[in-house]
C-alpha cells in the first residue's frame, strides 16, 4: 500500500492541510433528498458508493433553548456486502476544523485491509464539510497577521459567537458522533483518529465507553499537554539527531542543532525582510526566529514521511554561512500557503478557535482577567526559558499556531466538565518518530490515559504516521483493529532513513 512520493512544495500544503485544510474535490455519489443540505459530494470510492444522510442535534446540549445543529455523515460498506459487517471503523478527523467526508479516499486506502468486512463512517465535525457552517469573522489573513494582532482577532471572534461558543467543544463534538452512530444502528465502533482526531476520539472513548470496542490514534497527544509547547521544541533537537545518525555521514546532528541555534538567535536578532504576492498585492513579511519556529514545528514533520527533513538541516547550514536564498523561499511558499486559503478553509476558523479556546490547557485561571491571566502566562514564559531545544520561549510559543498565548482574550468561560473515565478495551497509539507537531513523548502520554494500550514508535515517520509511504504504519492500524494486536511488527525495520542533503 505504498504512497506517492509528494515534492516538497506540496509538502507545505500538506502541513498547512494539518492545521486549517483544504477541501479537495471528489466523484460521483449525491445524497438521499431528504438528506440534501450541502453541496459537499457524496463520495464514490472504488466504485463503491457512500450512504450519505445527515442527522439534526442541540446546538448546545445542556441547554435545549439554544437551537439545533445539523450534523452531515457518510458510510461506506464494506465491499462483501453478502455477509453482516465484522465492525464499523468510525474516522475521527484532524484540526480541529478538518471535515472527515472530503476525505474519503484517502481514509478508505488506510483501511484498505478491513474493506471487504468493516464499514467506514465519516462524519464531518459540526462548522465543517457538509456540517452546518459557522463564521465569527476572523480575516482573510489571519495567519499573517503578528502574535499581537491574531489575539485580538481571537478575542472579536469569541464576542461574536457569543453563547454560541458553548456549541462548539470537544465534547459536544463527542456527542454527534455518538448520536449518529446510534442513529445507524451500530452497537460499538472501531475508532480511528488522526492528529486532533486522537484528542476528540480520546473524549469520545471517555464520554461513550459503551460504545467503543477499540481506538487507534495516529499522530497523538494528550488530553493534558503542555500549552507552552515544550516537549514540541525539544522534539525538534531529537529529530535532527535521529535524521543524523541515520545519514551515512552526510550530516552530523550536534553539528545540526548548532547551527539551528545559532540561526534562531541571528533571526531573532536582525530579521530578513522578504515578499509574497497577496491577491494580486506585493505584501513585506520577516524571516524571523518564530518563522524558522514554524518551519520546525509544522513543516518540517508533514505528511507520514516528512520529507522536508531531507533539505531542511543543509538550508539551516548554508542560511548561518550566509546563503538564505534556499530557506527565504521555503518560507515563501509556507507563507503564501497560508494567504492563499479558500473560503471553505477559512469557514472553519471559529470552530476551530472555539474548541482550542475551550478545551486546551491553559497557563492561566479560564475565569480570570485578562490582566490576571497576560500576568500568569509572561511568569510561566520567563520560568520556561531554556526549556525550548535551540529556540528562545517567545520565539517558539508564537509558532504554536493553536497554543500558548492565543486565548488570552477569549471571552471568561468555565473549562468544560470531565469526560469520565477511560474504557478498558484495546488501544493503539502510533507516533512518528521526526513528528514534531505530536511528538514521540505526547505520544507516549495519550497511550497512558488508557488502561490497555499499546505504543508504537514508527521509524522516519513524521505527522500523520499511518501516512508514511512504505504503508508498514497502516497495516499495523487495521491488523490491531481486526484482532486487538499488532501482530508481526518486522515492517517496522523495513522503512528506510530519509535521505538527507550534506550539511556544508
Amino acid at each position: 500500500m505504498a504512497k506517492r512520493h509528494i515534492p516538497i512544495a506540496l509538502m507545505i500544503g500538506a502541513a498547512l492541510a494539518a492545521v486549517t485544510p483544504v477541501l479537495p474535490a471528489l466523484a460521483g455519489g449525491s445524497r438521499p433528498t431528504a438528506a440534501a443540505v450541502s453541496d459537499v459530494p457524496c463520495p464514490v470510492v472504488k466504485g463503491t458508493a457512500a450512504r450519505c444522510g445527515e442527522i439534526t442535534v442541540p446546538l448546545v446540549r445542556a441547554d435545549p433553548s439554544a437551537g439545533t445543529n445539523r450534523i452531515a455523515y457518510a458510510l461506506l460498506p464494506r465491499t462483501d456486502v453478502g455477509r453482516p459487517p465484522a465492525g464499523t471503523v468510525m474516522v475521527v478527523s484532524g484540526g480541529p476544523g478538518e471535515p472527515a467526508i472530503a476525505y474519503a479516499e484517502r481514509f478508505a486506502e488506510d483501511m484498505t485491509a478491513l474493506r471487504d468486512d468493516h464499514d467506514l463512517l465519516l462524519v464531518d465535525p459540526r462548522g465543517t464539510g457538509g456540517s452546518e457552517p459557522v463564521g465569527c469573522g476572523v480575516p482573510a489573513d489571519y495567519d499573517l497577521l503578528p502574535r499581537e494582532r491574531q489575539i485580538d482577532e481571537v478575542e472579536a471572534c469569541g464576542r461574536r459567537l457569543g453563547e454560541r461558543a458553548r456549541a462548539y467543544t470537544s465534547a459536544e463534538l463527542a456527542d454527534d458522533l455518538d448520536a449518529v452512530r446510534s442513529r445507524l444502528g451500530v452497537d460499538r465502533v472501531d475508532l480511528y483518529g488522526v492528529s486532533y482526531g486522537t484528542y476528540l476520539s480520546a473524549v469520545y472513548a471517555f464520554r461513550h465507553p459503551e460504545h467503543t470496542r477499540s481506538v487507534v490514534l495516529s499522530g497523538a497527544y494528550p488530553l493534558r499537554f503542555d500549552p507552552l509547547g515544550r516537549p514540541n521544541a525539544r522534539a525538534v533537537e531529537r529529530a535532527l539527531l535521529r535524521l543524523c545518525a541515520r545519514s551515512d555521514g552526510a550530516c552530523q546532528g550536534e553539528k545540526a542543532v548548532a547551527n539551528l541555534e545559532r540561526l534562531a538567535t541571528r533571526l531573532r536578532e536582525r530579521p530578513i525582510p522578504f515578499e509574497i504576492e497577496v491577491s494580486g498585492r506585493r505584501r513585506t513579511l520577516l524571516l524571523d526566529e518564530h518563522m524558522l519556529a514554524l518551519i520546525h514545528f509544522y513543516v518540517a514533520s508533514s505528511n507520514g514521511t516528512p520529507r522536508v527533513w531531507s533539505e531542511l538541516p543543509a538550508m539551516v547550514s548554508r542560511a548561518v554561512s550566509g546563503d538564505t536564498a534556499p530557506l527565504v523561499a521555503l518560507a515563501g511558499q509556507l507563507a503564501e500557503g497560508l494567504a492563499s486559503q479558500p473560503p471553505e478553509k477559512r469557514a472553519t476558523r471559529a470552530q476551530a478557535l472555539s474548541i482550542v479556546c475551550n478545551d486546551y490547557p491553559t497557563v492561566w485561571d479560564r475565569r480570570a482577567t485578562v490582566e490576571d491571566r497576560t500576568a500568569a502566562f509572561t511568569g510561566a514564559l520567563r520560568r520556561a526559558e531554556g526549556r525550548f531545544g535551540p529556540f528562545s520561549a517567545r520565539g517558539w510559543t508564537e509558532a504554536v499556531m493553536d497554543g500558548a498565548d492565543l486565548c488570552l482574550k477569549w471571552p471568561r468561560t468555565d473549562r468544560p466538565t470531565g469526560h469520565g473515565t477511560a474504557p478498558r478495551v484495546p488501544v493503539l497509539v502510533l507516533s512518528g518518530e521526526l513528528d514534531t507537531n505530536t511528538p514521540v513523548s505526547q505520544g507516549r502520554l495519550a497511550a497512558e490515559q488508557f488502561p490497555v494500550s499499546t505504543f508504537v514508535e514508527v521509524p522516519s515517520a513524521g505527522h500523520v504516521p499511518t501516512w508514511e509511504e512504505t504503508g508498514c504504519a497502516a497495516k499495523l492500524a487495521t491488523a490491531f483493529i481486526r484482532t486487538g494486536s499488532t501482530g508481526d511488527r518486522s515492517c517496522l525495520k523495513a522503512i528506510p532513513p530519509l535521505p538527507v542533503t550534506g550539511l556544508r
